[in-house]
C-alpha cells in the first residue's frame, strides 16, 4: 500500500515478559544505540523501570528474585560457614590416577 496523503501511524512496542530482561539490560547498556526519545530523557532504562514498577511491581519484584537467586554452589557454601578449607568439611575433587590405575577410561 502506498500513501498518497499525508498519514498518520500508531505504533505500539511489545516485550515478552521472558524477554524482559535482555531489554532491561539493552536500555541500560546500549543507550547509544535507543532512539524515540525526546532530548529531555536522560536515563531511558530508569525512565522504564519507574513505570514498570508503578504499574506492574510484581513483574519487578519476580525480576529482583531471579537477579539475587544464589546458585546452589553458593547456598551450600554458605550453609558451611563459608569456607570449606580449615576442616569443617564441603567437596573437593581432582582429575588423577594412581601408579596403578592404568586403565584407559573411555
Amino acid at each position: 500500500m502506498v500513501n498518497l496523503e499525508s498519514a498518520i501511524a500508531v505504533t505500539q512496542n511489545f516485550i515478552p515478559q521472558s524477554h524482559l530482561r535482555a531489554a532491561l539490560g539493552f536500555l541500560e547498556k546500549k543507550t547509544e544505540q535507543i532512539s524515540g526519545f525526546s532530548n529531555d530523557i536522560k536515563d531511558p532504562y530508569q525512565l522504564f523501570v519507574d513505570k514498570l514498577s508503578l504499574k506492574r511491581p510484581e513483574i519487578m519484584e519476580q525480576l529482583h528474585l531471579i537477579k539475587g537467586k544464589k546458585r546452589k554452589w553458593e547456598q551450600l557454601l554458605e550453609e558451611n560457614g563459608g569456607d570449606h578449607t580449615e576442616g569443617k568439611g564441603g567437596f573437593g575433587f581432582g582429575f588423577g590416577f594412581a601408579a596403578d590405575e592404568a586403565e584407559e577410561v573411555p
